[in-house]
């Protein structure tokens, strides 16, 4: 079985994301639709829950994940910081999840720059 990087085996990090996600409807804390449909305390709140103060460069295995900088205008390619925080960002589909401010800058879903971010991985690969 594959190792994750929270060095267990892979199923530690599917029960993880089950609990957040199936198990516990994140989704599910309605909001007058003024900026999104759900207000996102309850998303953030679980990713902090799962995660803490885990970094993005402090885990085994390299990862990254990408957000939607509309402060910018561009990608945002998340390889430390919290890792809690980027995965929110990196879910905050406009309209459904508000976005996640940090440092002055608004990020939304990676996709709604870039959907699928080949560009990005192709770009670390040669980077190592």
């Amino acid at each position: 079985m594959l190792a994750s990087p929270w060095n267990g085996p892979t199923q530690d990090l599917v029960q993880r994301f089950k609990r957040t996600f199936v198990d516990t409807n994140p989704l599910n804390d309605y909001t007058l639709p003024l900026l999104s449909l759900v207000s996102g305390r309850k998303v953030s709140r679980l990713l902090r829950q799962e995660f803490g103060e885990m970094q993005i460069e402090d885990l085994n295995l390299p990862f990254f994940c990408v957000s939607s900088n509309l402060s910018a205008g561009r990608i945002a390619v998340h390889r430390s910081g919290l890792l809690w925080r980027w995965l929110r960002a990196s879910v905050a589909i406009p309209g459904v999840l508000p976005p996640v401010f940090h440092h002055g800058e608004v990020h939304v879903d990676g996709g709604a720059m870039n959907n699928l971010p080949v560009d990005v991985m192709r770009g670390l690969d040669a980077a190592r």
